[in-house]
């Protein structure tokens, strides 16, 4: 008898909770959640970036009421900045006046979403102290920055439109904390533009799916655009704070090549965060790399990864090349765009008499150049040959190819240094000129050779006996 009674009174309870639920008089764990909470996963799968494609702008929701920073205890936040989303270890800084307060909510859950993203994957946390501002600046353009001695990071309200812009921003922001806790040794901050912006760029596409994948990614700052950018200007030095987000592309390829995570949209995450732990060690730039190589056990440096990524750069468009010269991410389904291509220098079609020279060719510092030429069907021998001008650490590549399969590759460097491919079947040829550390000067030629046998012995003087 008692049972049935507690029975019926839990059943009661229910039906009444679930009644007032429909009359919307309780808080749920999703839009009206407390403040003060964590995210919930429900909360997250509605607001966060779990869901893929996610798109904005988020559906107001005339049930959300601002709530004034005064009523919280965010930190002091920047003037005209009066609303706050409060969170744990962040607050959301806005004004109604550029941002709804649906927006300001889906955007603290995108902070959460990435955040927690970050921790799982191994990473620190982003730096704060007491609670990172996250402020959504009354801006009608689209940036965001922030800086390692700041507690503050920035997106700016133009950010947020109908594509997945605001969360790729909020996410590249929030990279950089993540990239500021790491950079906690006794000399910090140590870290260059090179790293910071180079795998903040690089990895936007690792966090979540839907950057991954997204459609937009041309018309907005994204990976994929910088690697466009990057394959139209390859001849700057790739290290240099100009070349900081082009730098991408190397990033994703030492990913791709030194990281032993596998699986999408992550893969090879756990080298960035080797590299991360090199600026903790207080190791900067390349050294920070070379560091991490070390620490892998991958069997290279800088110099030599980049040597091969000059390769990868146009054999990657190729049949047959082997990982190494390949960008697996490129190839992945979903990629919103292929990856460039180089557009190497052309010499025109080669042949007997006909050739193309290149001299006097400036290589600047971790820059590289690409030269093709087609090869004429009467051309027996393909030959390319390099002259070094200066004492420099200049680097030559070669590739042949048939139609659209790889043929050949070899590599080489020195103050001449010549190549020569009998032709069976060549249809192009392409040659690469990179340098190191220091800008180079280099002659190239792209030409055909007519061979003639010229038999010196035996002769009829010194004649060739074969037995039996």
């Amino acid at each position: 008898m008692t049972s049935t009674v507690r029975l019926k009174s839990i059943i009661g309870l229910t039906c009444l909770l679930l009644a007032l639920l429909a009359l919307g008089q309780l808080a749920t764990g999703g839009l009206a959640a407390p403040a003060l909470q964590e995210s919930s996963e429900a909360t997250r799968l509605y607001y966060g970036q779990n869901l893929s494609p996610f798109v904005q702008n988020p559906i107001n929701d005339d049930d959300l009421t601002a709530v004034d920073c005064s009523s919280t205890t965010c930190p002091s936040g920047p003037a005209g900045l009066t609303k706050c989303v409060e969170r744990p270890k962040f607050c959301v800084y806005y004004t109604t006046s550029s941002i709804s307060e649906t927006e300001a909510e889906w955007a603290a859950d995108t902070v959460q979403d990435y955040w927690d993203r970050f921790t799982a994957l191994g990473f620190n946390e982003p730096k704060y102290s007491t609670k990172l501002k996250v402020e959504l600046t009354d801006t009608t353009d689209c940036n965001g920055g922030t800086g390692w001695s700041s507690n503050a990071m920035s997106t700016y309200a133009g950010c947020f439109d109908v594509t997945l812009l605001a969360q790729k921003v909020l996410g590249h922001e929030l990279t950089h904390r993540v990239q500021y806790a790491h950079d906690s040794g006794s000399s910090a901050p140590v870290q260059t533009k090179f790293l910071k912006e180079g795998t903040a760029r690089a990895t936007e596409d690792n966090w979540f799916t839907n950057i991954d994948q997204w459609p937009a990614a041309l018309s907005n700052s994204s990976f994929n655009r910088e690697v466009n950018n990057y394959l139209a200007s390859t001849n700057n030095d790739i290290t240099s704070y100009a070349m900081r987000y082009k730098s991408c592309l190397w990033w994703k390829y030492a990913m791709e090549q030194y990281g032993t995570t596998v699986t999408e949209p992550e893969r090879g995450i756990d080298f960035v965060r080797q590299v991360y732990g090199q600026n903790t060690a207080g190791y900067s730039g390349i050294g920070a790399v070379n560091s991490a190589l070390n620490a892998v056990g991958a069997g290279t440096t800088f110099d030599n990864s980049f040597k091969q990524f000059a390769v990868a750069n146009w054999a990657k468009d190729l049949n047959g090349v082997s990982t190494t010269h390949n960008y697996l991410g490129e190839d992945e389904t979903g990629n919103p765009a292929p990856y460039g291509p180089v557009a190497p220098t052309s010499g025109g079609t080669i042949q007997v008499g006909v050739s193309a020279p290149w001299t006097n060719q400036s290589v600047e510092r971790y820059g590289l150049r690409y030269y093709s030429a087609d090869v004429a069907s009467n051309c027996p021998v393909v030959s390319a040959s390099f002259h070094r001008d200066t004492s420099s650490p200049a680097f030559y590549h070669v590739i042949t190819q048939n139609g659209g399969n790889l043929n050949t590759h070899v590599q080489g460097s020195g103050v001449d240094w010549t190549q020569a491919f009998l032709n069976d079947g060549i249809t192009k040829v392409t040659a690469v000129i990179g340098s190191l550390d220091n800008s180079s000067q280099v002659d190239l030629t792209l030409e055909c050779a007519d061979p003639v046998l010229d038999i010196k012995l035996p002769n009829d003087v010194a004649v060739a006996r074969v037995q039996p």
